[in-house]
């Protein structure tokens, strides 16, 4: 099955290096192909679009940039999480740490 990811182009945090490597193997093996694109909100739209399966967010990303999009990802079926698979946390109490 072939997959397509979107990722930002500086890529620092060791969880999402071990990620991107992960996708890497898979469009090297020819599961996959990656492009780069900027902006959470801009990431989400390639998802919603259909240009993207998956995306991965640098983890200084704040949720705010994520909160609408991810509203309308929703509304069309997907779902954006951590990392870890949870779901993103937009309340106001909410820690400001990404965790994306």
């Amino acid at each position: 099955q072939h997959c397509v990811s979107v990722t930002s182009a500086n890529v620092k945090e060791e969880a999402l290096i071990r990620a991107q490597q992960a996708i890497d193997t898979a469009v090297n093996a020819g599961h996959g192909s990656h492009f780069i694109a900027g902006g959470c909100g801009n990431k989400i739209l390639k998802l919603l679009t259909g240009e993207a399966d998956v995306t991965l967010f640098n983890l200084g990303s704040s949720v705010w940039d994520t909160c609408a999009t991810e509203a309308v990802l929703r509304a069309a079926g997907g779902q954006l999480t951590n990392i870890f698979g949870w779901p993103i946390d937009h309340q106001a109490n909410s820690r400001r740490e990404n965790w994306l």
